[in-house]
């Protein structure tokens, strides 16, 4: 099994012929040019405007152009800003409260005076 990197699909596991033939298949069509988010030079299928790291990127929620990361980074740093919470959770964990449910039958159970 071989791993290799390409710029339209990102890594791939290469087990079988098939598989190796559509890997080429895509190296022939890809073509020379810059990715139009990071501006990279990268080799994309005319049908893709964008690399696999960028792509997986904007799948993740980062910011369509580079440069409103760029803008939004150099304002988190700002020294005279007071920090501010980057992260803010998604999920609120919330604790069930389990009662104290008695087991088996009441005849199991023990009566008040014994």
């Amino acid at each position: 099994m071989a791993a290799v990197y390409e710029d339209n699909f990102g890594f791939w596991e290469i087990d079988c012929p098939e598989e190796s033939a559509f890997f080429e298949h895509v190296q022939r069509q890809s073509l020379r040019t810059a990715c139009t988010r990071c501006e990279r030079p990268v080799r994309l299928m005319p049908t893709k405007a964008v690399c696999a790291r960028c792509a997986s990127a904007l799948e993740c929620g980062a910011p369509a152009s580079m440069k409103e990361y760029r803008h939004g980074q150099a304002m988190q740093r700002n020294p005279r800003r007071s920090p501010q919470r980057l992260l803010h959770p998604q999920v609120r964990c919330v604790a069930k409260r389990v009662e104290d449910k008695p087991t088996g039958s009441a005849s199991d159970r023990p009566r008040g005076g014994e």
